[in-house]
Protein backbone atom coordinates (compact mmCIF):
# COMPACT_ATOMS: atom_id res chain seq x y z
CA UNK A 1 0.00 0.00 0.00
CA UNK A 2 1.63 3.24 -1.16
CA UNK A 3 0.87 6.43 0.67
CA UNK A 4 0.48 9.87 -0.83
CA UNK A 5 1.89 13.00 0.74
CA UNK A 6 -1.63 14.12 1.68
CA UNK A 7 -2.07 11.03 3.85
CA UNK A 8 0.92 11.91 6.00
CA UNK A 9 0.95 14.56 8.69
CA UNK A 10 3.76 17.02 9.35
CA UNK A 11 5.78 14.57 11.43
CA UNK A 12 6.56 10.90 11.68
CA UNK A 13 6.80 9.36 15.12
CA UNK A 14 7.38 5.76 16.09
CA UNK A 15 8.19 3.78 19.21
CA UNK A 16 10.24 0.61 19.26
CA UNK A 17 8.94 -1.38 22.23
CA UNK A 18 10.54 -4.73 21.35
CA UNK A 19 13.04 -4.61 24.20
CA UNK A 20 10.29 -3.81 26.67
CA UNK A 21 9.18 -7.48 26.52
CA UNK A 22 12.66 -8.60 27.59
CA UNK A 23 12.59 -6.16 30.47
CA UNK A 24 9.20 -7.40 31.67
CA UNK A 25 10.25 -11.05 31.30
CA UNK A 26 13.42 -10.38 33.32
CA UNK A 27 11.45 -8.55 35.98
CA UNK A 28 9.11 -11.54 36.36
CA UNK A 29 12.16 -13.85 36.49
CA UNK A 30 13.70 -11.76 39.27
CA UNK A 31 10.44 -11.67 41.24
CA UNK A 32 10.14 -15.45 41.02
CA UNK A 33 13.79 -15.77 42.04
CA UNK A 34 13.25 -13.48 45.01
CA UNK A 35 10.31 -15.57 46.17
CA UNK A 36 12.47 -18.67 45.89
CA UNK A 37 15.25 -16.96 47.87
CA UNK A 38 12.73 -16.25 50.60
CA UNK A 39 11.71 -19.93 50.63
CA UNK A 40 15.37 -20.93 50.46
CA UNK A 41 16.28 -18.85 53.50
CA UNK A 42 13.14 -19.74 55.44
CA UNK A 43 13.23 -23.50 54.86
CA UNK A 44 16.94 -24.08 54.23
CA UNK A 45 17.26 -27.04 56.62
CA UNK A 46 14.35 -28.96 55.13
CA UNK A 47 15.20 -28.45 51.43
CA UNK A 48 16.64 -31.19 49.26
CA UNK A 49 20.29 -30.86 48.26
CA UNK A 50 19.42 -30.37 44.58
CA UNK A 51 17.11 -27.46 45.43
CA UNK A 52 19.91 -25.89 47.48
CA UNK A 53 22.03 -25.91 44.31
CA UNK A 54 19.40 -24.93 41.72
CA UNK A 55 17.94 -21.87 43.49
CA UNK A 56 21.21 -19.88 43.73
CA UNK A 57 21.99 -20.73 40.08
CA UNK A 58 18.53 -19.58 38.94
CA UNK A 59 18.85 -16.36 40.91
CA UNK A 60 22.34 -15.70 39.54
CA UNK A 61 21.21 -16.20 35.94
CA UNK A 62 18.29 -13.82 36.43
CA UNK A 63 20.53 -11.20 38.01
CA UNK A 64 23.10 -11.45 35.19
CA UNK A 65 20.37 -11.09 32.53
CA UNK A 66 18.89 -8.08 34.32
CA UNK A 67 22.31 -6.44 34.59
CA UNK A 68 22.90 -7.03 30.87
CA UNK A 69 19.49 -5.55 30.04
CA UNK A 70 20.23 -2.49 32.15
CA UNK A 71 22.83 -1.60 29.52
CA UNK A 72 20.27 -1.64 26.69
CA UNK A 73 17.40 0.75 26.08
CA UNK A 74 13.95 -0.63 26.66
CA UNK A 75 12.03 2.01 24.75
CA UNK A 76 13.25 3.87 21.71
CA UNK A 77 11.28 6.75 20.24
CA UNK A 78 12.00 8.33 16.87
CA UNK A 79 10.51 11.63 15.73
CA UNK A 80 11.16 12.80 12.19
CA UNK A 81 10.16 16.02 10.48
CA UNK A 82 11.66 17.82 7.49
CA UNK A 83 14.32 19.58 9.56
CA UNK A 84 15.50 17.07 12.13
CA UNK A 85 15.40 13.57 13.49
CA UNK A 86 15.18 13.09 17.25
CA UNK A 87 15.96 9.64 18.62
CA UNK A 88 15.23 9.15 22.30
CA UNK A 89 16.47 5.98 24.01
CA UNK A 90 15.24 5.24 27.52
CA UNK A 91 17.55 3.15 29.67
CA UNK A 92 17.12 1.98 33.24
CA UNK A 93 19.26 4.79 34.66
CA UNK A 94 19.26 7.47 31.97
CA UNK A 95 17.65 8.88 28.84
CA UNK A 96 19.73 9.58 25.73
CA UNK A 97 18.44 11.99 23.15
CA UNK A 98 20.18 12.39 19.80
CA UNK A 99 19.26 15.16 17.37
CA UNK A 100 20.28 14.54 13.78
CA UNK A 101 19.86 16.74 10.73
CA UNK A 102 18.73 14.98 7.55
CA UNK A 103 22.06 15.63 5.83
CA UNK A 104 23.85 13.58 8.54
CA UNK A 105 22.08 10.42 7.37
CA UNK A 106 24.39 8.03 5.62
CA UNK A 107 21.92 5.24 4.97
CA UNK A 108 18.57 3.87 6.05
CA UNK A 109 17.59 0.36 5.11
CA UNK A 110 15.76 -2.80 6.12
CA UNK A 111 18.02 -5.45 7.60
CA UNK A 112 16.93 -9.07 7.29
CA UNK A 113 17.84 -11.20 10.30
CA UNK A 114 16.52 -14.39 11.87
CA UNK A 115 14.72 -14.72 15.18
CA UNK A 116 15.35 -17.48 17.73
CA UNK A 117 13.11 -19.89 15.82
CA UNK A 118 14.79 -19.25 12.45
CA UNK A 119 11.97 -17.11 11.02
CA UNK A 120 12.73 -13.92 9.09
CA UNK A 121 12.89 -10.84 11.28
CA UNK A 122 13.31 -7.37 9.85
CA UNK A 123 14.66 -4.09 11.27
CA UNK A 124 14.74 -0.55 9.93
CA UNK A 125 18.33 0.57 10.51
CA UNK A 126 19.47 4.20 10.42
CA UNK A 127 23.20 4.81 9.91
CA UNK A 128 24.55 8.31 10.35
CA UNK A 129 27.89 9.71 9.17
CA UNK A 130 29.41 9.54 12.65
CA UNK A 131 29.12 5.74 12.30
CA UNK A 132 26.33 5.45 14.87
CA UNK A 133 23.55 2.97 14.15
CA UNK A 134 19.97 3.13 15.40
CA UNK A 135 17.17 0.57 15.13
CA UNK A 136 14.06 2.56 14.26
CA UNK A 137 11.49 -0.23 14.03
CA UNK A 138 11.40 -4.06 14.14
CA UNK A 139 8.86 -6.53 12.82
CA UNK A 140 8.30 -9.97 11.31
CA UNK A 141 6.44 -8.21 8.46
CA UNK A 142 8.67 -6.77 5.74
CA UNK A 143 5.66 -5.14 4.05
CA UNK A 144 4.89 -3.17 7.21
CA UNK A 145 8.47 -1.91 7.40
CA UNK A 146 8.43 -1.00 3.69
CA UNK A 147 5.44 1.25 4.43
CA UNK A 148 7.31 2.77 7.37
CA UNK A 149 10.37 3.46 5.19
CA UNK A 150 8.13 5.13 2.63
CA UNK A 151 6.77 7.45 5.32
CA UNK A 152 10.31 8.32 6.36
CA UNK A 153 11.24 9.00 2.72
CA UNK A 154 8.35 11.43 2.37
CA UNK A 155 9.51 13.37 5.38
CA UNK A 156 13.14 13.57 4.48
CA UNK A 157 12.86 13.62 0.65
CA UNK A 158 16.41 12.41 0.23
CA UNK A 159 17.92 10.22 -2.44
CA UNK A 160 19.72 8.01 0.10
CA UNK A 161 16.66 5.77 0.25
CA UNK A 162 16.76 4.81 -3.44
Amino acid sequence: MLLTENEIQDKYETKNLTSLFLWLFSLVWILISLSFIYIYLRDFESLDDIVKIILPIMTSVGTIVLLQLSLSSFISTTLINKNKIIIKQIFLYKINEKKISPNEIEKIFIENTKDDEGDNYFKIILNIKSKETFVIKESHSKEYLLEEIQKIKMFLSKSIFE
